[in-house]
C-alpha cells in the first residue's frame, strides 16, 4: 500500500517522469516489494536460531519465537507494519490535498474531472485500510513503549484485530469497483428480452352441425 500510494502519486503529477525511469521507479521496487517479505519471512520462521512452540489450542496458534525477540519484533512491527501504513496514510493525504488545492487555485477543472474517480478510489482504500491498521498500529506501540504489560492490548492485537485484515482483502475489489461506474452491470439495448407467448387453443376450421332428430325424419 505504501508503494502504491507514491506511485499514485506520481502517476498523477509526474506521468511523464515515471515514464522515463519506469523500471527504477515501477518494476524494481514491486519485485522488491515481493521478495522482501517471502525471504524475511522464511528465514525468521524456519531458519531463526529459536524453538517454535505452537499452541493449536489458541486461536492463532500462538506467534513464531522471533516475535518474542524485542529487537528482531520491534523491527519487524516498525519497519514491515507501521511504517508502510504511516507512508500510505501520508502519501494519500498530499495526493489529495494538493489536487483540490491546485483545483481551487488555478481552477484545473479537466485536471479534477480526469482523476476525480482515481480519487474517490483512493479516499475509499485509504479509509477502509486505516479502519484496520491504524488500531492494530495503536495497539503495538503502546505494547512497545509501555513499561508496563498490557495483557488486553496484547490479546486484541494478536487474536481480534489481526482478522481484520482479511476484511479489507476481500472489500477492496466491491470499495473499487464502488468507484468505478462503467464497470456496472447496463442494459444492452442490442440484447432484446425475448417475452413468453402462451399458447391459445381455436378451431381451425368450424364444422357444420348434423341435427340427429332431422336426419332421423328424413329416413
Amino acid at each position: 500500500m505504501g508503494f502504491t500510494a507514491i506511485e499514485r502519486y506520481l502517476l498523477v503529477f509526474h506521468r511523464q517522469f515515471l515514464q522515463q525511469h519506469l523500471v527504477v521507479l515501477h518494476y524494481i521496487p514491486m519485485i522488491l516489494c515481493i521478495i522482501y517479505p517471502i525471504g524475511l519471512y522464511t528465514y525468521l520462521i524456519f531458519f531463526y536460531p529459536c524453538i517454535n512452540q505452537f499452541t493449536y489450542t489458541m486461536i492463532t496458534c500462538n506467534a513464531p519465537c522471533y516475535f518474542y525477540e524485542t529487537t528482531i519484533s520491534t523491527f519487524d512491527q516498525f519497519i514491515d507494519l507501521i511504517f508502510p501504513v504511516v507512508v500510505s496514510s501520508l502519501a494519500s493525504l498530499v495526493l489529495l490535498s494538493r489536487i483540490v488545492w491546485q483545483k481551487r487555485r488555478m481552477q484545473q477543472r479537466q485536471m479534477w474531472k480526469k482523476n476525480r474517480r482515481l480519487l474517490i478510489q483512493l479516499l475509499y482504500i485509504v479509509i477502509l485500510y486505516n479502519l484496520v491498521w491504524l488500531p492494530m498500529i495503536i495497539c503495538w506501540l503502546v505494547i512497545i513503549l509501555s513499561p508496563v504489560p498490557q495483557p488486553f492490548l496484547v490479546e486484541l492485537s494478536i487474536n481480534i484485530l489481526p482478522y481484520g485484515i482479511y476484511i479489507v482483502i476481500l472489500l477492496c475489489p466491491f470499495v473499487s469497483l464502488i468507484s468505478l461506474p462503467e464497470l456496472w452491470p447496463r442494459h444492452d439495448p442490442r440484447i432484446v428480452p425475448l417475452t413468453r407467448v402462451g399458447n391459445s387453443l381455436r378451431p381451425i376450421a368450424l364444422l357444420p352441425i348434423i341435427d340427429a332428430n332431422a336426419s332421423t325424419r328424413a329416413i
